[in-house]
């Protein structure tokens, strides 16, 4: 249960006042309308989430999926409005990642969590060479630095997260692109948020009908 009160905490303290704080860059005072509704229905797929991954998992397990989804959240709705993700937020889904890893890591698999690690570092190296011939910069830092420690949850996994992020963006990209022109930034994070919800999900029933199978047997 200490996932319930940690996520609210998230949603109706912690995150409103970094997305205010940065909204006054923006000259924005308030919450987007329906910020609540939508944070609370990421809450209800978490929730789902984590009732299956979390069992056979101890307090720091679960806690570290409760700093995880905050930290979604947050990268949600200030990647969306303003296109950045602060490293305030980064930090915090790195230490949800980091007590997740640990407490989770006979589950996860050292292996599974080396090879999702290289996808970072391979963008990294891309991005390089892309600014180098193009003179601009691809795939955000910010979005780099979020792929880097969701993999440490989701393992090789992440490979199937940056490219089911890419197909769902793509129509996105290209509406802004036909509205704003090409030079408009475009917001990459949240769709690696909604990607990586959906392939955990996806992950953890598979895991959850296993679990009962071997019951069976």
């Amino acid at each position: 249960m200490v996932y319930i009160p940690i996520y609210l905490l998230g949603i109706l303290f912690i995150t409103p006042k970094i997305y205010l704080k940065y909204a006054e860059y923006f000259e924005e005072s308030t919450l987007p309308k329906n910020y609540y509704t939508i944070s609370i229905i990421i809450m209800v797929f978490q929730f789902m989430l984590v009732g299956h991954i979390g069992q056979g998992h101890g307090l720091m397990y679960k806690l570290g999926w409760a700093l995880i989804s905050n930290a979604l959240v947050a990268v949600l709705w200030l990647d969306f409005k303003f296109k950045i993700i602060p490293d305030e937020i980064q930090l915090l889904g790195l230490c949800g990642a980091i007590l997740t890893c640990v407490f989770g890591l006979k589950f996860i698999g050292f292996i599974n969590i080396g090879i999702g690690i290289a996808l970072p570092f391979l963008l990294i190296i891309l991005n390089f060479i892309y600014n180098k011939v193009n003179g601009k910069e691809g795939i955000g830092q910010g979005d780099i630095k979020l792929l880097l420690w969701l993999a440490l949850i989701a393992g090789s996994s992440i490979f199937k997260v940056f490219t089911y992020s890419i197909i769902l963006a793509i129509p996105f990209s290209l509406i802004v692109v036909w509205k704003k022109g090409r030079h408009e930034a475009f917001p990459y994070g949240p769709w690696i948020v909604f990607s990586f919800i959906a392939i955990e999900l996806m992950k953890s029933e598979n895991q959850f009908q296993l679990i009962e199978y071997s019951k069976l047997y």
